[in-house]
């Protein structure tokens, strides 16, 4: 984190507070925070830098991506500011001021009393949002309790009478001590409504990733495929757990495991192989993931940035999935781009206490390409049974699940053979949003997705089987699609 003092000159006009009190927070400066929304999309709050002016203080977040251009072309922009706006100034009264990705201000006054009414967001045409103190009481947050800070807020004319608008009756919430318990994307603020709320996610180590018992059973399926020439293949991995230890600076974890192998190639035909071996986990202690959601990190050649949503639903609570995006190094200094003659993208489920759940690969190459993904279809863990609302999926999948030509303007095909029925199809947007459904009921050959109406851009899509009720829904199959029109 960087401190240091400017010079910043800024002329605020506010509207007083009628009463004050022990100071609220907004953000917490010196930790990392998480926040969930109604689809699982996890976003962060870090600070990085904290600048000083006079009696105000001026906060950034960590930077991330978006669009941009340059002499060169149509690059992104690495220093983009987070979904908690450009940066949060707090003055010394207590009121915090966010700004949007105009400029705009919000208002925070975190010293409002019971039943206070302040400014929190003036439109162009002075129409404006008053937020109200509606409730101070004792509250979770996370793991402990604290006092929460609860502000409502309603729309009004200029003149000060009550009008319509998509914020009315909408909450904030603010612990004394934590910063945010509840709020909403300041940098797009006010045209997202989408809420945010304190998420227990936190960084899990590779110990608590990686942390498997003896006894523990894995049934792990595989599928890939090769363009130029065309191959394509197939492994099952039977694991057993037999034995684990640890290095002398237990830094290292060794698993012996009995493997039950089979495999098919399109070129070399199928095999079995059973046998013994031990592997190992190194940096126990380090993250698992090195990085923020919508971080991005650059080797030098790729730009990799991802998504993180979590799955609660699956393998007892604690699955977290990372859509991850890698974009070429172009030749202009710090210009990288997208959909390139050669890109990877990648999706990791990593669960706690089961390692990587399901990883897909995908490369578009000059000479070719790969297309990989594999999953832990069947499991036995001592620490999580099925009664606990796992989905299990005790059968191999009969072959790969493409959907086709990508990218294309918006008219693909699903193809592949489905073993069960009641399927959905669900794309959702780079924020997490769902934005197309469909039913899916033909359980082979091809299937017309019309995804037309969406605008360009970047989606994910999932292939889900059950229908969450009795029979448990799980993933099928899922990948990144993207429309160019």
């Amino acid at each position: 984190m960087m401190i240091r003092k400017v010079v910043l000159v800024m002329v605020i006009v506010l509207m007083g507070v009628n009463g004050y009190g022990q100071n609220y927070k907004a953000v917490q400066m010196d930790s990392e925070r998480y926040f969930i929304n109604d689809t699982g999309l996890i976003r962060c709050i870090r600070i990085d830098s904290i600048d000083v002016s006079v009696n105000d203080t001026i906060l950034t977040n960590f930077f991330t991506l978006s669009p941009g251009n340059n002499s060169n072309g149509w690059c992104y922009d690495t220093t983009a500011p987070t979904w908690i706006g450009l940066r949060i100034i707090l003055e010394a009264d207590g009121t915090n001021i966010f700004q949007n990705s105009v400029g705009d201000l919000i208002f925070v006054h975190t010293l409002a009393q019971l039943n206070d009414s302040f400014y929190f967001y003036e439109y162009p045409n002075y129409d404006y949002l008053e937020a109200k103190v509606i409730s101070i009481d004792t509250e979770s947050f996370l793991s402990t309790i604290d006092s929460i800070k609860t502000f409502s807020l309603q729309a009004k004319n200029s003149s000060g009478i009550n009008i319509a608008n998509k914020f009315n009756g909408l909450e904030f919430k603010l612990s004394q001590n934590y910063g945010f318990k509840q709020l909403y994307n300041m940098l797009n603020f006010p045209n997202d409504t989408t809420k945010y709320t304190i998420s227990k996610y936190r960084r899990l180590t590779n110990q608590e990733v990686f942390d498997f018992d003896i006894g523990d059973v894995f049934n792990i399926y595989d599928s890939w495929s090769y363009i130029g020439p065309y191959q394509t293949g197939t492994n099952s991995y039977l694991i057993n757990i037999l034995g684990k230890f640890y290095s002398s600076a237990n830094d290292t974890v060794f698993y012996v495991r009995h493997v039950d192998y089979t495999y098919t190639d399109s070129q070399f035909g199928s095999g079995q192989q059973i046998y013994n071996d031990t592997i190992n986990y190194t940096n126990l202690n380090s993250f698992y993931s090195n990085r923020l959601p919508e971080q991005p990190i650059t080797d030098g050649t790729y730009l990799t940035f991802y998504y993180l949503l979590s799955k609660p639903n699956k393998f007892c609570g604690e699955v977290y999935m990372e859509f991850i995006d890698s974009s070429t190094l172009m030749n202009s200094p710090g210009c990288y781009v997208s959909f390139s003659s050669e890109y990877p993208f990648g999706i990791t489920d990593y669960a706690k206490g089961f390692g990587e759940v399901y990883n897909y690969y995908y490369l578009i190459a000059v000479n070719g390409g790969t297309d990989d993904y594999n999953l832990v279809g069947y499991y036995k863990a001592n620490h999580c049974s099925p009664s606990a609302g796992i989905s299990l999926i005790n059968e191999k999948i009969p072959n790969q699940i493409t959907l086709y030509p990508n990218p294309n303007s918006g008219t693909f095909t699903l193809n592949g053979q489905l073993s069960m029925v009641n399927c959905q199809l669900k794309i959702v947007d780079i924020s997490g949003r769902v934005v197309y459904t469909q039913s899916i009921s033909n359980t082979s050959g091809k299937e017309i997705i019309d995804a037309s109406a969406l605008n360009n851009g970047m989606y994910f899509w999932e292939l889900l089987s059950g229908t969450g009720l009795q029979i448990p829904t799980s993933t099928v199959a899922q990948g990144k699609l993207v429309l160019i029109k």
